[in-house]
């Protein structure tokens, strides 16, 4: 009896001890209880490895080419706030309420629509090369030479009212960008417009800029494009940047297909007027000439039968030959005769059915063509089918792509997809639509949320990325997951633990 209560006595003793150690050593108590959490699975959730990945997706031209424009975003810059420009002799020109002010170093003085100039919004100032400033507006643009001042309107050229974009090169004059109305260039007499129907990206031109090779960038709503003072090119966003759905990643050079397409675009033209003339019947006109040719025909048919009888009354002598002449003339003329009744009489009917056929047979044969073309056109154009980042590009401008060669890839990041393998015992943590947590070394203190959405009802053996030879030759379940991706923190390729048996 006294040795059990020894024993007892010591027992508590020691759990008294081990109590004061742990109360005393706070962190020696939160081990244990880690230690306790890892070794009661239940308590915690079942945990699993693998690998992140995004949904990449392939773009491939159907049709090959060489390509025409790669993304050059990055030339435009930030917008610099208000409009100011500088003349040669050092006079600052800057965009203020109401419209413009002049400073010359010493004094300054404004600028409204009662001096001239063209509006009371000022969006953008250049000066050329002559020292003429110019200023858009919503009214359109101003001209100011320092003494008069010239407003350009769209009843001079311009694409649209609203100016946002002026810039000036000594080569190809003073390119203006509208709000809606594409570009508009002043080579010194006249205005130029080109529109989104020419090549441009959009019609929207909020900045351009020109290089010190003399190229011209402008963009626009739907892109940046290029002038490089023969032809336009359209360039789409770099590698590493958001990209909208239907967005313009890379574009291939059409100049081949749109003689094509200009060629099959008259011959539908020609098709289609064949067939309108015929669908409208003979004009007056035309009745009228074809019944005065058969007057004629018939006038020279009566000339020759007179010549024949005045060749038949002829003497013996020579008669012969005179008469046969004179009835190659007489076959001759009613054979002209027959040939204008036979014009005139179809003029007269109208076309018939089995021509009718053919010819809207003709005009639908060149609608196909031309479709095709245009279809082929519109294809040149390869765009982002998703809201992504643009992960790659492989071509650059000029090099030639073969049908089927992907020239880009684009990734949705917003959600990723992991794939872990589960041993059949553990698959009792695992049901489709279950919630689970992810996390990543990189990001220790976070946490990812996630949902099963696919089972494997198949067992493999574990995929070789697998860090032992020991698990791999386990059969195992494969598990993918939706993982959501605010911000974008997770990439691509990062290994990741994926808890599961986590409560909503």
């Amino acid at each position: 009896m006294r040795r059990s209560t020894i024993i007892i006595l010591a027992t508590v003793l020691i759990i008294l001890i081990v109590i004061g150690y742990f109360v005393s050593v706070p962190e020696a108590g939160q081990r244990l209880l880690e230690d306790l959490e890892l070794a009661t699975p239940a308590a915690r959730g079942y945990t699993a490895m693998g690998m992140l990945e995004a949904q990449i997706i392939s773009l491939a031209p159907e049709d090959g080419g060489r390509v025409k424009a790669v993304p050059f975003r990055e030339l435009m810059g930030e917008d610099p706030g208000w409009p100011v420009a500088m003349e040669p002799d050092g006079v600052m020109w800057m965009a203020v309420e109401g419209g413009v002010s002049r400073f010359d170093g010493e004094r300054s003085e404004m600028y409204s629509p009662e001096h001239g100039l063209g509006g009371y919004e000022v969006e953008a100032i250049a000066v050329d090369p002559d020292g003429d400033a110019w200023f858009g507006t919503e009214n359109g643009v101003t001209r100011f030479d320092g003494r008069t001042w010239v407003n350009y309107t769209i009843e001079d050229g311009l694409g649209a009212s609203r100016v946002l974009a002026i810039a000036v090169t000594s080569e190809s004059g003073v390119w203006v960008g509208t709000d809606g109305g594409g570009v508009s260039r002043f080579d010194g007499e006249n205005w130029i417009t080109t529109t989104t129907d020419d090549g441009l990206a959009g019609n929207v031109i909020s900045s351009i800029v020109v290089d010190d090779e003399g190229m011209v960038w402008f963009d626009t709503n739907e892109g940046v494009s290029r002038f490089d003072g023969e032809r336009w090119d359209d360039i789409a966003v770099d590698p590493g940047e958001m990209i909208k759905q239907s967005e313009i990643v890379i574009s291939l050079d059409t100049s081949i297909l749109e003689a094509q397409r200009g060629a099959a675009l008259a011959r539908y033209e020609a098709a289609v007027a064949g067939l309108e003339m015929l669908e409208a019947g003979p004009r007056d006109v035309d009745l009228a000439v074809a019944q005065a040719s058969v007057a004629q025909s018939q006038a020279v048919l009566d000339g020759t039968l007179e010549a024949l009888e005045d060749a038949q009354d002829t003497p013996l002598r020579g008669r012969d030959e005179q008469v046969a002449i004179a009835q190659a003339g007489v076959d001759q003329a009613r054979a002209a005769l027959e040939a204008s009744e036979a014009i005139y009489k179809a003029l007269e009917d109208g076309p018939t059915e089995d021509e009718m056929n053919a010819a809207r047979a003709a005009v639908d044969a060149a609608a196909a063509e031309l479709a095709q073309f245009e279809d082929r056109i519109s294809r040149a154009e390869i765009r982002s089918p998703i809201d992504g980042v643009l992960l790659d590009r492989f071509f650059l401008p000029n090099e030639l792509v073969m049908p089927g060669w992907p020239v880009a890839t684009v990734a949705d990041l917003d959600q990723l997809e992991i794939s872990v393998y589960l041993p059949e015992a553990d698959l009792g943590w695992a049901n489709v639509g279950d919630p689970v947590q992810v996390s990543v070394d990189a990001y220790p203190e976070r946490t990812f949320h996630g949902l099963i959405i696919y089972i494997s009802d198949q067992a493999e053996f574990t995929p070789r990325n697998v860090q032992t030879p020991e698990e791999r030759v386990i059969l195992v379940y494969e598990v993918r997951i939706l993982v959501l991706n605010p911000g974008r923190a997770l990439k691509p390729g990062l290994p990741a633990d994926v808890t599961f048996g986590v409560s909503p």
